[in-house]
């Protein structure tokens, strides 16, 4: 039986790999909910410590990085909550036997709901997941069964991507020692960790490492809708590794089959889309507008509505100008409402009239619906100086067209430099030739 240390003195008399032990530390993992300062004095008072600690506990805890804060704009009478970090609730519950978790959420227990924000979860459907990580991190043989008892924990998580149980899901996605247990969910529960994942990606909003969530992110994409939209494995590589790294040949190389045909197979469009974004970079601008069209067949043209999707065609299009291509979609984009796909629509304009109005370009580099459309914005809006109306491309006279294809595909390379580093970007594929 693990031994709890005694919590009669401050958490800084602890050492750091110690704290998991700490029953003030067990308590809050078992809450799984933000808790207001009139929460953490209750819960002094229920284990016995010196309420005088507290302030102290919660700075050495803020500055060690196990605690953070949690602003609620809905409450008034709180205005911020303090929350465990995750990572530290999967230690503190994997420290205790059966009878000290069941100690730790005795003392949960009795702290005023009042002094919590629950997120539409009940405690016992908290304590529920509690119990689940529990079993699950200890081997125990029906820890599946428990898993699944957790739906409607997941589901807030999923229905709140700015939730603190959200926040859980995207800390399990980069823990592998985590991954078996989503993998143990039921399908329900996998499509919530999934859905949640791709709103993440798309905004941009959680910044995934690919390297721990790669494999988790292909399995769950191939047990549930893989063969239908295979769009979410380019969202996946292009947002997760391309625009974060860069070196788009090496990417070809990790996730090509080594068979050209099988490459060429829509399962692998992800594959496709690599290489059309290679071929973008030596000025090649039909791959790109090739593998968007069968994405567009595959899944259907909302996918233009993600930001990630529409950028690469959309420089190929500030690139080539191709006359076919500008109708193509243009008739696309008739389907949409006014305030979707501001980036095509803002590009459209630029290539078909030389300017895009006021209020569309006032549109595209303040949009705030969603950060990931905002940051791809500000990249044209920095690179093509598209903040005014009037067209600013005399520079294009001059140098001729072969060259101003050079200059808008190699936007890092050229005068895209301060955007490129103003639009939040490390890289888009194309780094030292790569």
């Amino acid at each position: 039986m693990a031994k709890i240390i005694k919590s009669d003195s401050s958490l800084q008399k602890l050492k750091l790999n110690e704290l998991p032990k700490n029953n003030i530390i067990r308590a809050l993992a078992c809450l799984v909910c933000p808790i207001s300062d009139y929460g953490l004095r209750e819960l002094y008072q229920f284990l016995d410590i010196r309420v005088t600690d507290r302030t102290s506990d919660i700075k050495y805890l803020i500055s060690n990085g196990f605690l953070s804060y949690y602003r609620n704009s809905y409450s008034y009478y709180y205005a911020s909550f303090h929350i465990l970090n995750p990572e530290m609730i999967f230690k503190a519950i994997a420290s205790m036997s059966m009878e000290e978790l069941k100690k730790s959420i005795g003392i949960a227990d009795k702290i005023s709901s009042d002094y919590l924000i629950k997120d539409d979860v009940s405690k016992e459907k908290r304590f529920d997941f509690v119990y689940s990580l529990w079993h699950y991190l200890h081997g125990e043989v029906n820890s599946k069964e428990k898993i699944n008892d957790c739906f409607p924990f997941f589901n807030a998580g999923y229905n709140n991507p700015n939730s603190y149980i959200a926040s859980i899901m995207n800390s399990m996605v980069e823990s592998k020692e985590m991954h078996g247990y989503i993998l143990s969910c039921s399908q329900n529960i996998n499509e919530k960790f999934l859905d949640l994942y791709i709103k993440n990606l798309i905004q941009m909003s959680h910044s995934h490492n690919p390297d721990l969530s790669r494999d988790l992110f292909f399995e769950l994409n191939g047990r549930i809708r893989h063969s239908e939209e295979p769009y979410l494995a380019v969202l996946f590589v292009i947002i997760t590794e391309l625009m974060r790294y860069g070196q788009v040949d090496r990417l070809i190389e990790r996730y090509s089959s080594g068979n050209e045909s099988d490459d060429n197979d829509d399962s692998r469009i992800h594959v496709k889309y690599l290489k059309a974004i290679k071929s973008l970079h030596e000025n090649n601008t039909e791959p790109i507008h090739a593998v968007t069209s069968r994405l567009i067949e595959i899944s259907g043209s909302y996918i233009l509505n993600i930001p990630q999707i529409a950028f690469f065609p959309m420089l190929a299009l500030l690139a080539d100008r191709n006359p076919s291509i500008v109708t193509f979609y243009q008739k696309l984009i008739k389907g949409f409402d006014k305030e979707d796909v501001p980036i095509i629509r803002a590009i459209l304009d630029w290539v078909l009239k030389g300017n895009i109005g006021a209020t569309r370009a006032k549109r595209l580099s303040e949009t705030v619906c969603n950060p990931s459309t905002k940051m791809l914005s500000g990249y044209f809006v920095k690179q093509f100086t598209i903040k005014t109306v009037e067209r600013r491309i005399d520079r294009e006279e001059n140098i001729g067209r072969r060259h101003h294809r050079v200059q808008s595909v190699h936007t890092i390379q050229s005068r895209g430099g301060s955007a490129y580093t103003e639009s939040g970007f490390t890289c888009i594929g194309w780094r030292d030739g790569k």
